[in-house]
């Protein structure tokens, strides 16, 4: 039987294969790159957190080593049997910007410890006035105190010996000096010398 009107030409419509445009190697493309995009985008946009840490923009070569007792310990806060250790290194600024050296709220000098881990060095001041160019160098003394109540730091500061002793006996302690700089996210590695 023969199918009339609307509902012949629905079912027509039904049994014969539909023919639409099939996607074409460039539709696929522009997909692929719409997507593409919209990852970037994402990616781009969201928070990404903490910076990483640097440890190549400031290398740090060791000079010298100085022990001695302060020249005015009162400006220093220290006491007169106290010892300094003074270390010197050469920084080279690899980066394409001035490098500040931080004050201590943003910079901290550590020694490794066992296990693994860090350590502040207590006692510590260096140069926070310092700026290395872009590309150029300028050499940091690190100055560390060794109070005179320390394990064979001498109480008598004409005993330079025994002050010189001390401040060996702590630099022998410390296996690796490094210096975080908290605001660019540097670590300095300060190679030992002694």
């Amino acid at each position: 039987m023969a199918e009339t009107g609307a509902d012949g030409q629905r079912q027509a419509a039904e049994r014969e294969p539909r023919r639409g445009r099939r996607p074409g190697r460039l539709d696929w493309v522009l997909g692929t790159g719409v997507i593409v995009l919209g990852v970037l985008t994402w990616l781009a946009l969201r928070p990404s957190g903490e910076a990483p840490w640097n440890d190549r923009a400031i290398v740090a070569k060791f000079q010298t080593l100085t022990i001695q007792k302060p020249v005015a310990p009162e400006e220093a806060g220290q006491t007169e049997g106290d010892v300094h250790v003074l270390i010197r290194y050469r920084l080279s600024n690899s980066t394409n910007k001035a490098y500040p050296i931080p004050e201590p709220k943003h910079g901290v000098l550590m020694k490794s410890v066992a296990g693994g881990g860090w350590q502040e060095v207590d006692s510590v001041l260096w140069d926070q006035h310092l700026t290395i160019p872009a590309r150029k160098t300028a050499d940091v003394e690190f100055d560390m105190a060794i109070p005179s109540s320390d394990e064979g730091a001498s109480e008598d500061p004409e005993q330079q010996k025994d002050l010189g002793a001390a401040g060996m006996e702590r630099l022998r302690s410390i296996e690796n000096l490094t210096f975080f700089d908290y605001k660019h996210h540097y670590v300095i590695h300060l190679p030992r010398g002694w």
